[in-house]
Formats: C-alpha cells, structure tokens, sequence
C-alpha cells in the first residue's frame, strides 16, 4: 500500500511536467477611437495612442502583433524594449478596412505673425534644433540657404583650404558674418560636409561638424579640402529670400519662413525616429505608413531578422530604413519618396544576407546639404554593404542625389532593377556602384561571386560640378578595387561619362551589354599601385554613340616602374581582354591613354588613337 501511494504522488506531477508549455500570443490593437484605459486586446476594447503603447510596451512578448487601424494617422515614435524569436517575431501591422495607418512625426505650425516683408514666425516649442523636415503642402521645404539653390551660379567658391576645418574664399562678401550658420563645403565629388561655422576672419572660415555621424558608431567621415572647390551657407536667417526657405531659432524656439501665402499648411516633425528597435531581432512591419521625422523611420542597431514590407515612407530628413550591423534583412515591396539623404542603408559588413526587392524609391537626397550626416551612404536610394549573400531586384529607382544601388560583399545578385535619373546633385559615382578601398598594409577581403545583370540605367546626370565640361556619372562603376564581379546583359543610356568604370580591377567581366549614347564606352584605370590589377574582360558588348565628344575607350596606368618596369602597351595587354565588341563613334578619338612613367608623378597624355 505504501509504494502504491508513492507511485499515484509521482505520477500526476510527472504528467504535468511532460506536457508542453504553450505560449500564447497577444494582439493589441491600436485606434483613434481608442482609450489607453483599455487593455487593448481587442479592436473593441483598442488603446489610442502610440504613448500607451511606449507604456505598456513591457508587455510585449515574441509571438504579439501590434495593430494599427487602418485609415487612421498616429503621432509618436515607437521604442521596442524587446525583441521576437525564430518562430514567434514580433509583429507591426494593420486591422480594418481602408488605407495604410500613418505613424507620423508631423505637427502643423499655426500662429503666423509677420516679422517683415513676407517673413513670417510662428512660436514653436516643440521643435528639436535637429529640425530637419518641413512641408507645405506636403512637399518638403529647403532650409533657408545663401546662394539660393536654383540661382545662376547656386555656389560659392574657395580658392584653398586648411585641413579639414577651414576654407579661404578670396571673393568673400566680408560685410556679412556668418558665425553660427551651418556651411556646407564640397571638399571632393562624391561629399558635400555639413558643418558650423565657429569664426570668420577676413576671408577665412573656420568650421567644425554640425550633426553627429548618421552611422551606427557616431564615426564621422571628414575629408580634406580640395581647391578650388564649392560651398553655400544654410541654417541662418540671413539666407531667407525665397517663398518656402525656412529657419528655426532655436533660442527663442521660433519657426521663420518666407511664405507668400499663410494659409498654406506648414508641418514640421519634431520626432527623429519614428521607430527605433535597439538591437532586437525578429520583427515584422507590414502595411503600415510612415512620414514626418528629421533622421530615420526604422532604425536598427545590432539586431538580426528585421523584415520590412508593403510599407510606405514620406518626407523623412535623413534615412527612411536605417540598418547598422544588423544581418538577415528583408525589405520588400517598400515605397519611399521625398527621402532627403538615403532611402535604404544596410551596413552590416561583418553579417550576412540582406534582400531589397519590388521597391519604388522616388526622389532620393535632392536637397543638398540637408541630406550630409558625415556618412558616405548619404544621397543614395539603396545600400546593402555586407558580408555575404545580398540580393537586390526587381525595384525602380527615380531622382537620386547621388547613386542609384551601392552593394558590397560576397555572393551579391544586383538584377532586374530600374534606375533612372541619378548623380543629381554629386556626382563621381554610378547608377550601380561598388568600392573596395582598404590599405597597402590593411587590404580588404577579396569578395566573390557577385553579378550585376539585365538592369536597365538610364540619365546619370552628374551635377554639382564639372568633369571635362560634362558630368562624372557612370553607369556601371566598380571602384577602389573591386574584385570579381560579372556584369552582364545590362542595358545602360545618356549617362554623362562613361557606361563602365573600373578603378583596379581584377576579374572584372563586362559581357553582353547595350549601351548607348553615353559620354563614353568603358574605362580601366589603375589609381593604386598596390592594388591588383588585371584580368578584365570586355566582349561582346554594343556601344553606340551619338555625338562627338563621346569616346569609346579609357585607359589609365599609374606606375609603369611599379612593380616591375613596363612599356604601356605592356600594362594595357596585362589588364585583359577586350574583344568582339561594336563601336559606333562619331568620335574619330575612339581610344584615350595616359599612364605615368614613375608610381604617383607627373601623367603624359599622348594622341588618343583612331578607330
């Protein structure tokens, strides 16, 4: 009797302890006609602010769906204090009928008073001096700047510079003292810095960083001055002249425009992130809006597994989706426009696996200036640069400040995308770029298996500066050294330099591509010396040109005594092939060289040959 009362004791908890735990996932639903008294778990019984959601966001737990009605707008920014699982992500959507919620950072500026002519301000507290995002009329605004965008000329000047910090302009208008105001200075092609100025003496600037780095380690990316460069001043009140130019005084915590008509509708935002994840993993966002913040929509920092898809992203002052170190991503049918630095950044170079597909990037980084956080992702409508396995397809690129799709990393399918009208305010980049760099003693991997195919790129416009009378926007650009890549069966047309360009390459394969009407055909350059260089191939390609000025051939050789001395038609031979190409040139130059006899010295430029 005794054993048989042991054994019935054991026998219920060991059934209890066998049988699995369920997890039961929650929905909170979130309305306008809501009360954050509710518990939320019901469209019934739905919470009505994003600020109840922050609060009870402790809740949360792998596996919940967050719920927003559709047809309605929501103000705030959302924080995550944890994150999903493999099999149980946390999920942001939607419920009901109509269209996509708006999580929105926008307020409406109300309050107008003159101050004088058509300047107008309006007391506005709630604004952050990151201001960064204002609309009338839904269309985004450019801050105040001197000269005007737009106007004959639109820049400045300097005829020299001081390291990083300080430029001499010797035409400077010394009656006006621009101590305090941001100036923004191109030191390079690709680059315009967005800095403040601390002194003005005589005809010399002195300047420091005015934002801290968009990039997850707050590293800033400062160059050197180049002479002879431009600049403009911006973010003062003495550069409001034109209807929609805007400041706000931070001090006395006023919003000034110029406004022709004050009954137009002026937003700002006065959030900077509309959703920022930490480093957590597993976490959805599906059909949801979001417009109305001064640096980024979705940030993540660290996390893996985000998917973003069937979203939509408007009037945002710095980056709509903003990934650092964050691996396995999906962005999927994703729409953004009016993105005033960069649409789509992933920089995860130590993860894997990033895919952008089905997406619409319209109108990328075309403020200059408002779109520079020292950061050589900004003005681009999509960078995936990761280790390994990025998949780019299938989107449509229109109006980008600077490049169209910037990828890195190994096992990388750049197909089937779009890209139209880019290197619209810098240029030195391309429709479809890529970069190794590194250093002599500090070289970068050697990356494999990357193919750039059937992508259709189209006016790379290349302004903001001149390059031989013309803009310097390839179509297809692999930079720094860029190491096997396949581009092919590409289609490539009114690009202002060259269709290809290729800084050291090794095992570079141009095949089977149409291009047309370009400033020029394909280019090889060997910049530095210590980097490999050769095994290009050229074949089979049309290129079909227009006019005179368009070349079919660039070659350039830096170091013929390095490593080994070499004739240059040495150095051409030992940089690939080129052949079974079509050439239709008006040009009778169809071949341009230069090389330099000593590593780093003076370049000769002999007689371009005819075709």
């Amino acid at each position: 009797m005794a054993l048989k009362k042991i054994t019935k004791a054991l026998f219920f908890p060991l059934i209890l302890v066998l049988l699995p735990v369920v997890a039961f996932c929650t929905n909170y639903y979130i309305s306008n006609s809501g009360n954050d008294d509710n518990i939320g778990t019901s469209a019934g019984l739905a919470w009505q602010t994003i600020a109840k959601l922050n609060a009870a966001s402790f809740k949360i737990s792998p596996g919940d769906s967050i719920l927003f009605k559709r047809g309605e707008t929501f103000f705030g920014s959302i924080r995550l204090r944890a994150g999903g699982t493999k099999n149980e992500p946390i999920v942001f959507s939607a419920y009901g009928e109509g269209s996509s919620p708006v999580i929105t950072g926008f307020v409406t500026i109300k309050g107008w008073q003159k101050k004088e002519n058509n300047i107008w301000e309006a007391t506005a507290p709630m604004l952050s001096p990151m201001l960064n995002m204002v609309i009338i009329n839904g269309q985004p605004q450019q801050i105040g700047r001197y000269p005007n965008a737009g106007a004959a000329g639109g820049n400045l000047s300097y005829e020299s510079f001081a390291g990083k910090f300080s430029i001499t302009d010797n035409e400077l208008d010394k009656s006006i003292n621009w101590e305090g105001a941001e100036i923004v200075v191109r030191k390079n092609l690709w680059a315009a810095e967005r800095c403040r100025v601390v002194k003005q003496q005589g005809n010399t600037i002195t300047f420091t960083n005015a934002y801290p780095a968009a990039n997850g380690n707050n590293k800033l990316i400062i160059y050197d001055g180049i002479k002879s460069d431009i600049y403009f001043f911006q973010k003062s009140y003495r550069t409001l002249d034109q209807q929609g130019e805007w400041f706000f005084d931070s001090s006395n915590k006023k919003l000034q425009m110029v406004l022709n008509d004050t009954s137009v509708v002026v937003k700002a935002s006065v959030i900077d992130t509309l959703v920022h994840t930490g480093a957590y993993s597993y976490i959805n966002f599906s059909g949801l809006s979001f417009e109305g913040a001064n640096m980024a929509g979705i940030f993540n920092r660290g996390g893996n597994y985000i998917t973003v898809s069937h979203c939509s992203f408007t009037n945002i002052g710095g980056r709509a989706i903003h990934f650092w170190n964050t691996g396995d991503v999906i962005i999927d049918d994703v729409q953004t426009n009016n993105i005033l630095s960069s649409a789509i950044q992933i920089s995860s170079l130590k993860k894997e696996n990033a895919t952008v597909k089905n997406c619409s990037i319209k109108n990328t980084g075309l403020l200059i200036g408002m779109g520079s956080f020292f950061d050589d992702m900004d003005y681009k409508a999509i960078s995936a640069v990761m280790a390994s396995n990025v998949l780019i397809e299938n989107n449509n690129i229109d109006s980008v400040g600077l490049t169209g799709i910037q990828f890195q990393g190994s096992n990388v399918l750049v197909q089937h995308n779009f890209i139209n009208h880019y290197c619209l305010v810098l240029h030195d980049s391309g429709g479809v770029y890529t970069f190794l760099g590194g250093e002599k003693d500090n070289p970068r991997p050697e990356y494999v298996n990357r193919v750039v195919k059937e992508n259709f790129i189209f006016n790379g416009g290349g302004m903001g500066g001149n390059y031989n009378g013309r803009g310097k926007a390839e179509g297809v650009y692999t930079d720094g050294g860029s190491v096997n890549i396949d581009i092919i069966n590409n289609t490539i047309g009114f690009v202002s330099n060259k269709a290809f360009a290729t800084n050291n390459p090794l095992n570079v394969k141009i095949n089977n591509n149409t291009c047309f009407n370009n400033g020029g055909g394909w280019g090889a350059a060997r910049v530095n010396t210590w980097q490999k260089f050769g095994g290009l191939e050229v074949k089979n390609n049309i290129f079909y040109s227009l006019y005179n000025y368009e070349n079919s051939v660039n070659f350039l050789y830096n170091g013929l005594d390095t490593p080994e001395d070499l004739t240059i038609w040495e150095a051409i031979k030992l940089a690939g092939d080129a052949d079974g190409n079509y050439y239709n040139t008006t040009n009778p130059f169809g071949f341009i060289y230069a090389y330099s006899a000593v590593a780093d010295k003076t370049f000769a430029y002999p007689s371009p040959l005819t075709f």
